[in-house]
């Protein structure tokens, strides 16, 4: 009787596993690549929804650095520590397919690597999206993760992105000062998790 339990329980644990790949995979009727042919590889990415088993660390001033053009693999897991200076939404694109839909909007998060430095143009941005939001279920929308985060030191784990589509307001690929809105094109995204220093001592 035992046994037949435990086979019940993981026919039902692999079916369940299926429904929610399933459901990542075409979420609110939006396929994994989006909806523009120009973008459905980027999308793709953005769009990933698999944890990663081991997480590669990552120096923030080596990130800011990046080039649109840097030899980094957008398969890499990495992990990234800084200081959060901005939680919002991000909006209607093609990885939503335009949606309208807050809940299907990114999260995006601005880290620095000071305190004192609260300005964007130095940032790195992660986005969290909102399959993975799916996929980690713990209420994660923009209000909570600034409620959990914002002007905190913690520690970003997800996805190496590169976004090209960001290279004009790229500081690390020669931005106009008056158009620069971000240190580098590269991104952590899609985010896979989020933590908190247990200690939040001021920093430099």
């Amino acid at each position: 009787m035992i046994k037949f339990q435990r086979l019940v329980w993981v026919v039902v644990s692999i079916f369940a596993m299926s429904l929610s790949a399933s459901a990542q995979s075409t979420w609110h009727d939006c396929p994994v690549y989006g909806d523009n042919p120009r973008f459905y590889d980027a999308d793709r990415l953005k769009n990933r929804y698999q944890i990663p088993t081991q997480y590669l660390p990552i120096d923030f001033a080596t990130m800011a650095s990046m080039r649109y053009d840097a030899d980094a693999d957008q398969n890499s897991a990495v992990k990234l520590h800084g200081y959060v200076i901005l939680v919002k939404y991000g909006g209607t694109e093609t990885c939503n397919c335009h949606s309208t839909d807050k809940d299907d909007f990114d999260v995006h998060i601005v880290l620095s690597n000071s305190e004192e430095d609260a300005d964007v143009k130095d940032g790195i941005v992660v986005e969290l999206t909102p399959r993975m939001r799916s996929v980690l279920n713990n209420g994660w929308d923009k209000d909570a993760v600034k409620e959990l985060f914002y002007h905190k030191w913690v520690t970003v784990y997800g996805y190496l992105f590169d976004d090209k589509e960001h290279k004009a307001m790229s500081a690390a690929d020669g931005a106009h000062a008056d158009n620069t809105h971000r240190a580098s094109c590269w991104e952590v995204h899609p985010v896979t998790n989020i933590v908190a220093d247990e200690r939040q001592d001021k920093r430099k």
